[in-house]
């Protein structure tokens, strides 16, 4: 059967379709064309004539072949796709590209910054496929998860024969992050920056508070920190320090490029307060493990720590009788209270082994610490959870633990510390300090001689201006 497809238009005779009358300037403009693709198809398929190079056939000065400069004038000498675009046009292409060959153009090793809009994927994926940045921040993870890179923070990669050698990476001051290619697989690996290492020794004196004394000679806050933590056992800082105390520390300060950038190992410190002096130096009883030790080889770390946190001040004392703000009625209050602004670290007073982390109306977010001989602490109205704390998770002295807050029943930011021995309750400020183990017999004469060589340097007679540090840098070492 014949079907017919026409339009209605079209089977009455009335659409006519359009036709364009040819004229001059048509045919010379596809005659045009024709032409141009004839030439660029001819031209490709004839070798490039010898560029003229100055020089006369056999003359002993014609350089050979490797060492002609091309140039513009012949734009058809391209690059081998082989050997990629040119460092410039690889700048102009991404944005992101912020590295610094240093030395020379085919230097293998190149620096830079970390940009505000890079990650570790954008960086990491210029030198590696996306398989094997997911490997590498697999291997990161444990070590220093590579979401954690900072904006500038300097970096370098190490190219070997135009493949991903290694990659260092600056996570602060003191720590650096290498990731190097194995013959079988990436090992990745935190360590230390190598810094020169200078002894100094820092002499202040206390007007109001150990800190503040600290940070108006010169020093970081850190040192005080530091210092505060050595003594944490025999002296609070918080409720012990009067104008006219001091201190004295021999530190090792590292140093990069003549700047300095951080502390490194407190080897012995002296601090007067209220007229009492306590010393502290740094031992090694045996292999790999140091300790704090008095000029008598005693410990200075005992079994709790005088306060679990840097306080404001003593809001509630241990009583039986107390009446409560929220509940305005009269009832037992079995801890201390510590004020303090909200955020502020909460550490545990001694070894143990966490019982409970959890939440009440009452208590808020708490954590409940089980210690040796039948104690335990209780840590209150916490406003957050140190990361990784779990239950039946192990802390040592001195961890943090947590933050100060405001949870449960109560009317401002304040830690509730609260201690039982044996299930009783009893007042922390009360508490019998038990010490560590002493220097071994075995090694207290060399401990004394350790001692006698710190005695002119933790010398306090010389007097200085208040809140002013006296530095000695006698001592040089290289070290990491």
């Amino acid at each position: 059967m014949f079907v017919d497809y026409r339009s209605p238009r079209e089977r009455a005779g009335q659409f006519q379709p359009k036709t364009r009358k040819m004229n001059g300037r048509t045919i010379v403009e596809g005659l045009g064309m024709v032409a141009g693709v004839a030439a660029i198809l001819l031209w490709t398929t004839l070798e490039v004539g010898p560029v003229d190079t100055g020089y006369e056939a056999g003359k002993e000065n014609r350089p050979d072949s490797a060492s002609l400069v091309m140039t513009e004038e012949n734009p058809f000498l391209a690059l081998d796709e082989s050997e990629g675009l040119p460092k410039e046009a690889e700048m102009e292409r991404d944005p992101l590209f912020s590295a610094v060959e240093e030395n020379t153009p085919t230097s293998d090793v190149i620096t830079g910054v970390i940009n505000p809009e890079e990650t570790f994927t954008t960086l990491l994926t210029k030198y590696l496929s996306t398989a094997e940045v997911i490997k590498i921040a697999d291997k990161c993870r444990p070590v220093f998860p590579l979401g954690r890179m900072q904006v500038g923070q300097p970096y370098k990669f190490h190219i070997d024969k135009g493949l991903f050698s290694r990659f260092v990476y600056e996570i602060d001051d003191k720590d650096q992050l290498i990731i190097t290619r194995g013959k079988k697989d990436f090992v990745v690996k935190r360590e230390k920056i190598p810094c020169e290492v200078r002894v100094q020794t820092v002499r202040v004196n206390i007007r109001s508070s150990l800190s503040g004394a600290v940070a108006s000679a010169g020093e970081s806050r850190e040192l005080a920190s530091r210092v505060a933590g050595i003594f944490a056992w025999d002296v609070d800082f918080i409720r012990d320090i009067r104008a006219g105390d001091s201190f004295s520390v021999v530190v090792e300060k590292r140093f990069r490029k003549d700047k300095f950038v951080g502390y490194g190992k407190i080897l012995a410190a002296e601090i007067v307060n209220q007229g009492t002096t306590y010393k502290a130096y740094r031992y090694e009883t045996s292999k790999g493990v140091f300790g704090y030790f008095d000029e008598n080889g005693k410990s200075l770390q005992k079994g709790f720590l005088r306060a679990p946190l840097a306080y404001t001040r003593i809001s509630s004392r241990f009583t039986y009788r107390r009446f409560h703000p929220v509940l305005r009625r009269y009832r037992p209050h079995t801890g201390v209270d510590y004020a303090a602004p909200r955020g502020t670290p909460i550490h545990s007073v001694a070894s143990g082994v966490v019982l409970e982390r959890g939440y009440n109306r009452f208590n808020g977010k708490f954590v409940r610490i089980r210690h040796n001989n039948g104690m335990e602490t209780l840590y209150n109205h916490m406003s957050s959870f140190a990361p990784g704390l779990s239950v039946g998770g192990h802390v040592p002295q001195g961890r943090m633990i947590g933050r100060v807050g405001s949870s449960g029943l109560s009317t401002g930011p304040h830690l509730d510390f609260r201690m039982y021995r044996n299930g009783v309750p009893i007042d922390p400020l009360s508490v019998r300090t038990i010490y560590a183990d002493p220097v071994p017999s075995r090694k207290i004469a060399d401990f004394r001689a350790l001692v006698k060589s710190y005695a002119p340097q933790l010398k306090t007679g010389i007097p200085v201006n208040v809140g002013v540090a006296e530095k000695n840098g006698k001592s040089s070492m290289k070290g990491g």
